[in-house]
């Protein structure tokens, strides 16, 4: 829920949090085995749904701290992969910004984020969850090893 509009508050919130973490966790130990894209070498179907939500990621505080960036590096990498594909390049620039801000992006997103939460409070009582808030559901969320 965490992605889709609906938000929620509380251990809720927490929840959905893990659900995020533990699903990372497990696509990070997929792509451990070394594979360029998530069908094998080539770019596929399955890459194209998955990549529009890791873009969202680092909107949500997801694949974005010092943490995270060790704990997830593959996706890290599988997303730069992605990104690097000419098929891709439309809108690369503000792709680039959102998806791992260098110095500008590390100055103008919270900006920008800090923008949306005061115009957003006009409507709505709702904020993300803080960079603290991901990190500690994913240190808390277990590293995945293998589907039961």
């Amino acid at each position: 829920r965490i992605f889709d509009g609906t938000f929620c508050e509380g251990i809720e919130a927490e929840a959905c949090l893990e659900r995020v973490a533990a699903h990372l966790s497990e696509l990070e130990g997929a792509l451990a085995d070394g594979r360029a894209f998530l069908g094998g070498a080539e770019f596929s179907a399955a890459d194209a749904a998955v990549l529009p939500r890791l873009l969202k990621c680092p909107q949500n505080h997801f694949l974005r701290t010092p943490l995270q960036e060790e704990r997830f590096g593959n996706i890290i990498a599988y997303v730069e992969r992605c990104l690097a594909l000419p098929v891709l390049d439309a809108g690369a620039a503000q792709t680039r910004l959102f998806w791992r801000p260098n110095v500008v992006g590390r100055f103008v997103v919270p900006v920008l984020e800090a923008w949306g939460n005061v115009r957003n409070a006009a409507y709505s009582t709702v904020h993300r969850a803080s960079a603290t808030a991901v990190d500690a559901a994913v240190a808390r969320t277990p590293k995945f090893t293998a589907r039961p």
